[in-house]
């Protein structure tokens, strides 16, 4: 995973920033209007990031 401003790139896949709630931040290709069902949600604090269900954990290089 990588985010570049409002861009990030996660398994081949070039996502937008749909918006944050609380500190979850939501990540879709095309932002719904309901954010909270974006595709992903990263929690920057924690490092969680959850792809449909799937959890993993990230870490800054």
């Amino acid at each position: 995973m990588v985010l570049n401003k409002a861009q990030m790139q996660f398994q081949g896949n070039q996502l937008h920033f749909c918006g944050s709630l609380g500190e979850k931040s939501y990540f879709d290709s095309n932002c719904p209007a309901a954010i909270e069902k974006a595709k992903i949600t990263f929690i920057p604090s924690t490092g969680v990031l959850l792809d449909q269900g799937q959890e993993l954990h990230c870490e800054a290089l």
